[in-house]
C-alpha cells in the first residue's frame, strides 16, 4: 500500500504548520484545474486540536498531497465543516489554478501585439504586485510565436481568470497548470505552460492501457447531451448588439445527420475576433457522437501513478464484446485530467482517468 500524506500550510508565507491524516479523501487534478476532498477529526492522539484548527484554515492555508514522497496534488483549503457529534472536520480545497477567479482587475490593462503566452504572464504578474496575493513561481518569457493584443478596463471588473482564459482557451490557445514540488522542508508551486499543449504528444512514446489489463473498469459516453452539428458561441450584449458566432461542422450535415443547435454562453467575452477562437474551440469539443472514453486503473500497478502525466497521448486498448472489429479496439486519447482515490480499509488505490471530451 503506497504511503500517502497530507501536509498543510500558510499560504502567504509558505511555513509547514501540520501533517494531518485525512481519510475518505480523492482528488481531482485536470489542465487549469483542481479539487480535494477529506475529513479529519479532532481529539486524535498526538495531535493538538489548536493545530489541527491553524492549519486548515479556509483561505489562509495550503494543503499538499504526497504519494512516496513525491508531491502529486497542492491547493488551498477552499471550505470546511465540522460535525458536532464525530467532531470530525470535512475539507473542500481548491487547485491553486482557481484562484484568480477571485481576484478583480483593478486598473487598466493593455498589451499590443505581444506573444500571446507573455500577456498570459503579465496578467499573473500584475495579480500578484500585491503584498497580500498567493504567488506561484512564473516561467521565462516565450518567443514572440503568436502576437495577440489584449484591453481590459478597470471598469470592467472582469476577474484575472476570465481574462486568463481568453487567452488559453481560443482556438490558438495552449494548455497550462501549477505543478507542486518540494526542496527540503519548502514547497514550491510552479505555472507550467505547455504552448500549445502540455505532456507528451508522441505517439512512439504514448502511455498503454490494456482491457483487460491494466483497466479494471471503463465508460465509452456516446451522448447528444452538450454536443451538436451547430455551435454557437454568445458573447457580451442583449438582443441585436449581443456578439455571436456560429460553428457547422458540414461533415455530419453531408452525412444527412439531422440538425442539433448548442449554444455555448461567454458572456465576459467583449472581442469578435477572440469570441470567433473560444466558439471554434468549444465546437471541436461538442461535436455530437464523439465517443469519450473514462478508465479505472489500479494505481499501483503498471503503468503507475506518476508514470504518466496530464496532456500525455495515451492508448487505449479494449478486447470485448463492445470492441469485436480490430480497427475499432485501439483509441488514441489524450489525458487531461485524473482523479485520485488512496487507499482505504474498503477499497484499494485507485486512479480514474478522464481524457480529452469528458469535461462538457
Amino acid at each position: 500500500m503506497a504511503t500517502v500524506r497530507y501536509i498543510f500550510g500558510d499560504v502567504l508565507t509558505g511555513e509547514i504548520v501540520a501533517d494531518i491524516p485525512l481519510y475518505g479523501c480523492s482528488m481531482a487534478k485536470a489542465i487549469a484545474s483542481g479539487e480535494l476532498r477529506g475529513s479529519f477529526q479532532l481529539d486524535q492522539t498526538g495531535q493538538d486540536n489548536a493545530t489541527l484548527l491553524a492549519a486548515t484554515v479556509p483561505g489562509r492555508c495550503y494543503v499538499v498531497c504526497e504519494r512516496e514522497g513525491f508531491p502529486i496534488w497542492g491547493g488551498i483549503v477552499w471550505t470546511r465543516t465540522y460535525q458536532s457529534q464525530a467532531k470530525v472536520h470535512q475539507l473542500y480545497c481548491r487547485g491553486f489554478e482557481h484562484y484568480p477567479e477571485r481576484r478583480l482587475i483593478r486598473s487598466d490593462f493593455e498589451m499590443t501585439d505581444t506573444e500571446q503566452v507573455n500577456i498570459f504572464l503579465a496578467l499573473w504578474e500584475d495579480m500578484q504586485a500585491d503584498a497580500n496575493s498567493i504567488r506561484v513561481n512564473l516561467p521565462s518569457a516565450f518567443p514572440s510565436d503568436n502576437l495577440k493584443s489584449l484591453t481590459i478596463k478597470e471598469s470592467e471588473f472582469k476577474t484575472y481568470r476570465d481574462a486568463l482564459g481568453e487567452l488559453a482557451n481560443a482556438s490558438d490557445g495552449f494548455d497550462w497548470t501549477i505543478d507542486t514540488s518540494r526542496i527540503d522542508n519548502a514547497y514550491i508551486f510552479t505555472l507550467r505552460i505547455g504552448s500549445p499543449l502540455l505532456g507528451n504528444q508522441n505517439p512512439e512514446n504514448a502511455t498503454y492501457f490494456d482491457y483487460p489489463g491494466s483497466i479494471t473498469n471503463y465508460w465509452q459516453n456516446e451522448s447528444m447531451a452538450n454536443t451538436g452539428t451547430h455551435i454557437y458561441g454568445i458573447g457580451t450584449g442583449e438582443g441585436s448588439t449581443m456578439l455571436t458566432v456560429e460553428v457547422v461542422h458540414d461533415d455530419l450535415i453531408s452525412q444527412n445527420f439531422p440538425r442539433y443547435d448548442v449554444d455555448v454562453s461567454m458572456k465576459s467575452v467583449t472581442d469578435i475576433n477572440v469570441l470567433t477562437d473560444l466558439t471554434v474551440q468549444a465546437a471541436i469539443m461538442r461535436k455530437a457522437l464523439a465517443p469519450v472514453l473514462t478508465v479505472e486503473t489500479k494505481a499501483d500497478k503498471h503503468p503507475e501513478m506518476l508514470t504518466y502525466n496530464i496532456g500525455d497521448l495515451c492508448v487505449v486498448t479494449m478486447q470485448d464484446p463492445k470492441h469485436t472489429d480490430l480497427s475499432d479496439q485501439v483509441k488514441q486519447a489524450r489525458l487531461i485530467g485524473f482523479e485520485y482515490y488512496p487507499a482505504s480499509d474498503s477499497s484499494v488505490e485507485m486512479s480514474r482517468l478522464v481524457f480529452e471530451g469528458d469535461d462538457l
